[in-house]
């Protein structure tokens, strides 16, 4: 995991990655996460952003293009 967020107990894990293909062992940070918290913490999501195409990779946690975070403008 590279970033944890934290707002109010709720926590959003983030992992990033340079490929553009990912799946479900690439979010295990984020399961054991989820796993090992108290009642006090909870995860509300997990977020996979890498070089390829948005897709669920498990409860609560998404494959998402690191892309969206640039915004692309045309002078």
């Amino acid at each position: 995991m590279d970033f944890i967020l934290e707002q109010d107990g709720k926590l959003v894990a983030v992992e990033i990655k340079a490929s553009q293909q990912v799946n479900v062992s690439d979010a295990a940070g984020i399961q054991t996460l989820k796993r090992v918290l108290t009642r006090k913490r909870r995860l509300v999501r997990g977020v996979v952003l890498h070089a390829g195409k948005a897709r669920p990779l498990g409860n609560n946690v998404i494959a998402l293009p690191w892309g969206w975070l640039v915004e692309s403008t045309n002078p």
